[in-house]
Parts: structure tokens; sequence; C-alpha cells
């Protein structure tokens, strides 16, 4: 960090620090209205990655008298430089448009996994494009501003600012009517919110508008199974799975549904002591998939394996008893055989 501020002339003076773990850290400052916390925009090249007011307090600033110490900027990234490739990043405030001091500074590699239910960032705006498509009374002029729409709303989404995409996602929903992206939008606010029923509500009004996308789906089955309803997340997958296959190619998630609902449903049965239908649907579930591990450990906890008792082995004290014993049985032996001769 800057130990003092940049310019005594300019009307904004910072410093963008670092940027780690999917944040990006600084300060800025308004030299002419101190009172006045400064917005700042976190660049790419020429694209916004992230943004947000920079109020923060931090004792440095505030030992060296920049205004009251409330200067300081934490920034989520977009899930966009998520992806483990590297990046420099620069500070700029946002009225107008100055470059704070530091950058640019190297973010990354940093990655991400994509949660299966949140529709990315291209597949969102290619589902847009093709809606746009559909409608022929739409101009040029107003798709482009359609899809910034959803580059602002996605952006905000992305970076934790949700009144401002549940805002964008809103605004498309009224101007091109209901539709299927923007409602799955909306119900990924709500999962982020941790609202599970109104998200469920909006991925199922999204299945009505437009059955074939597939995101809607992929929103029901993770609900469901977040509350352990596993026939319905099962259901939802196969719908989701055979509008897009690559939703599921390797099949781990639909193994790992089926390894749920065999234990659910397991358990009900032992529950009520019909162990005998417990085990017929174990080992059913093992002949459509022997490797089943779920179904092997059931089995198991049902079915104990019979190990062979191994056989009884002497102790010292046994094994000295028999010697004894046996010592006594052959001097019998002898003294028979002796009286023998003699007879």
């Amino acid at each position: 960090m800057s130990n003092s501020p940049t310019s005594t002339n300019s009307f904004a003076v910072g410093h963008i620090d670092y940027a780690k773990a999917g944040y990006a850290y600084g300060w800025a400052f308004n030299q002419s209205r101190p009172e006045v916390k400064v917005s700042v925009e976190i660049m790419v090249q020429d694209k916004v990655v992230a943004y947000g007011i920079a109020d923060q307090y931090r004792n440095d600033l505030d030992t060296l008298n920049i205004g009251d110490g409330y200067h300081g900027f934490c920034l989520k990234l977009s899930n966009e430089l998520l992806d483990g490739q590297p990046y420099k990043l620069y500070a700029r405030e946002t009225t107008t448009g100055m470059q704070l001091l530091g950058g640019p500074i190297e973010f990354g590699p940093e990655k991400q996994p994509q949660h299966i239910s949140i529709i990315t960032r291209k597949s969102g705006k290619n589902a847009l494009i093709q809606l746009l498509e559909k409608s022929p009374t739409i101009t040029e002029d107003k798709k482009i501003a359609f899809i910034k729409v959803y580059e602002i709303g996605a952006l905000a989404q992305e970076t934790g600012r949700y009144e401002d995409a549940t805002y964008a996602w809103s605004s498309l929903n009224h101007t091109l009517g209901l539709n299927a992206l923007c409602q799955c939008k909306l119900a990924e606010i709500r999962l982020a919110k941790k609202d599970s029923q109104q998200a469920l509500g909006l991925y199922k009004n999204a299945a009505e508008i437009n059955y074939s996308f597939h995101w809607a789906h992929l929103g029901i089955m993770f609900i469901q199974e977040s509350v352990g309803n596993y026939n319905d997340a099962l259901e939802a997958l196969r719908i989701a799975t055979a509008l897009n296959p690559e939703c599921d190619s390797d099949g781990k998630m639909l193994n790992r549904l089926e390894e749920k609902q065999l234990s659910r449903n397991v358990d009900t049965l032992i529950i009520d002591k019909k162990n005998h239908e417990a085990i017929t649907l174990i080992l059913e579930a093992l002949k459509t998939n022997p490797n089943n591990l779920t179904a092997q450990s059931l089995l198991n906890a049902l079915v104990p394996s019979q190990e062979l008792k191994p056989a009884y082995q002497y102790g010292r004290l046994e094994l000295n008893r028999f010697k004894e014993r046996l010592n006594t049985f052959d001097n019998f032996l002898e003294k028979i055989e002796h009286f023998d001769k003699e007879a």
C-alpha cells in the first residue's frame, strides 16, 4: 500500500494492494469531499470484473490520517476469473475512470469448480441470444442492449450484489416476457439467500415456461436432493440428462442419487422390520451395479460374513501340561512292555 495519497490535486487517490482467493483489496479516498466514499471498479484490460464502495475501516489509513480510516475495499471478483488462468488487474475510480496506483497486479491462477445448478455466464448468454432470435420485432440495437443488461446482471450476481442482479433479471423478464433463463437466475439468487422454497417455485415456473431448458430441471434436482427427496431428485436429473446428456456425462450424479435413495428405502424397511425385503432390494441394486459400494456396505451390515473360527492353539501352560501327560503315558507303556517280557 502507498504510504500517502497518490496526488494532492486528484479527485480520488488510492491503491490496489493485492488479490487473493477471489477478492481484490485496496483503498480509495476522495480528497475534495472526504465524507463521500469512493466507488471503485476492478478491471481486466477494459472489462469490469468487480465493483463496489471503498468504505471498510483500515487501521493503517487511520494512522496515516487518510480521512476517517473507512476507505478500504475488499471486492469479490467475477467467477470468470476463477478458471485456472492468470490475470492482471487494475483498479479505477468509477465516476472519472481515474486509475488507482498499484496496478496492474497479478491474480491467479485460481480455479473454483462451477456448481452444477448454476448457469454459466456463457451458457446464459447463449440462452438469451436464442430467446432474442425468436422475437423478430426486436431490433439489433435492442438485442445489444439486452445482452449488456445480462452481462451487468451476471457480474452483479457473481460478485454478491444480489439486489442489482435481481433488478437486471426482473427487467429482462418484464421486457421480454417471463422466460426460463431469468426465472432460473432469480432462483439462483434465492438459493444464495438460503430460501430453497422460493427457489424451487421459480425453477418449477421455468420448467413450465420452457420444459426443454435443462437448467431448470438441474435446479429442481439440487433442491430436492438437499431436502432428501431423492425420488424427485432422480426424476429431475433424468429429465435434465435426456435434454442435455452433458449434464451428467460420467454418471456420478445419477450413482450418488441412486445410492442415497437405496439407503433411504432400506432404512425404511428395516424400521418396519422387513429385513428380507431390504436384503432383496439391496441384491437387486447389486445386480444392476455390482460396484455399488453403498449396496455392498448395507448388505454386509444386514448379513455379516461368517468367518471360520481359527483352530485352537495351545498356549505355553497348556502345552507343558500336555507334554507331562504324554510323558506319563509313555512311562505307562514302557512298564507294560517290561511286564510282558518278564511273563
